[in-house]
């Protein structure tokens, strides 16, 4: 029973700090503070810089971490803190309104999430399900009566005759035009390289502007 209570207060206590944080975004804007300042190479970008894998054989590396940088437009995977790989990548077509806060903003989001699911045979060529929305954004959309959206993905190109792509080919513009709806995108041959080598629950960090 005594466990029981300790629990419940844990829970509560957590819930109480995530939603006062949401109150107080509500009150002076969205606290992006508060959802970065949980990663680890976010807060330094520089440090992505100075260590790079030397290990070159994939079959001998365990990617642990995935690293997105909306300034320098890469997708890094980190092995035991070291750049194995990284990849050019494109963002949502409201990428200059920065962190993603509501559902068809068009921006994608900023913040610590994970795999939440890797999808073979998805509506583009491979898919990695990114577990947006967490507490924080769910909490926040609601504070303003509105949905923070979902379904955001580190994917390929779209599969032939995939809505929303009849007037036109994402492969002729990659990766110089942000053109997904909030999804981080990759060629079809690099979406493969990352699918392969990442397991679901794997960290992701996307780090903003």
């Amino acid at each position: 029973m005594a466990n029981q209570k300790r629990c419940f207060l844990l829970w509560f206590l957590a819930r109480f700090i995530t939603f006062g944080a949401v109150f107080y975004a509500s009150l002076f804007g969205y606290a992006k503070s508060t959802q970065i300042d949980k990663t680890l190479y976010c807060r330094n970008e520089e440090m992505l810089l100075k260590s790079k894998s030397e290990i070159l054989d994939p079959s001998r590396i365990l990617i642990d971490r995935i690293v997105i940088s909306k300034k320098q437009r890469k997708l890094f995977l980190l092995s035991h803190g070291a750049v194995f790989k990284d990849y050019d990548v494109t963002f949502g077509f409201g990428f200059a309104k920065g962190v993603k806060k509501f559902v068809k903003d068009g921006a994608t989001p900023e913040g610590l999430y994970s795999v939440e699911l890797k999808k073979y045979n998805s509506s583009y060529h491979r898919a990695l399900k990114v577990s947006y929305p967490n507490d924080f954004d769910t909490a926040y959309a609601a504070s303003k009566g509105l949905s923070p959206g979902s379904d955001i993905m580190i994917h390929g190109f779209p599969n032939q005759g995939l809505k929303g792509y009849e007037k036109f080919n994402p492969q002729l513009m990659h990766p110089t035009v942000n053109w997904t709806q909030g999804c981080i995108a990759m060629s079809n041959k690099e979406i493969e390289e990352v699918y392969a080598l990442v397991s679901e629950n794997t960290a992701i960090e996307i780090c903003p502007l």
